[in-house]
């Protein structure tokens, strides 16, 4: 999956779902050794939307501090990973 930067430009990064945040990592060498590159707080999740992009399809999730922008290879992708983070925000709310 790629992630929109802060200087607007895609960086290629490797997302792993937990409990209360997504984990995002250079690659799976750097998962594995534990080189967090970044991590978006689910607690703090005010939604996850489709949203277009100019790279492959896209969406956001909204957390009460910034708007993370990320795109995927497919819409059956982009599909799976909303309704698994709407999951886990939900989760988290009760």
């Amino acid at each position: 999956m790629s992630r929109l930067d802060e200087h607007g430009k895609w960086r290629k990064l490797w997302f792993v779902l937990g409990n209360t945040s997504l984990r995002y990592y250079r690659d799976t060498e750097a998962e594995e050794s534990d080189d967090l590159d970044g991590e978006i707080d689910l607690t703090s999740c005010v939604s996850v939307s489709d949203c277009d992009v100019e790279k492959n399809y896209g969406f956001q999730i909204q957390t009460k501090r910034a708007v993370f922008t990320l795109s995927v290879m497919t819409s059956r992708i982009r599909r799976n990973w909303v309704k698994l983070l709407k999951q886990a925000i939900q989760n988290n709310t009760q």
